[in-house]
């Protein structure tokens, strides 16, 4: 199975890309997050940190019912990098 990070403003764009996102998940695989926006989030304040990732969980949640348990399991940092509000 394979763990897809997802780029919430890319899988809001079109129903289908959600549709797909469930897909994913009724196939066993796993959703980690990736953010608002494919954009380097380094410079971002610790609320402006939180509050992306926690937009990006909320559309998770609507694809996989059970990532509130494994929430903040996975999340990889757009472009790699990452400061220490994160």
């Amino acid at each position: 199975k394979a763990t897809f990070f997802v780029v919430e403003s890319f899988a809001q764009k079109e129903r289908e890309r959600f549709d797909i996102l469930k897909q994913c998940i009724a196939q066993g695989h796993e959703l980690g997050n990736h953010m608002i926006e494919d954009k380097s989030c380094v410079s971002m304040s610790r609320s402006e940190f939180l509050n992306a990732l926690l937009q990006c969980e909320r559309l998770i949640e609507q694809c996989d019912p059970g990532f509130e348990k494994r929430r903040r399991k996975w999340f990889r940092p757009p472009h790699g990098y990452m400061n220490a509000n994160m």
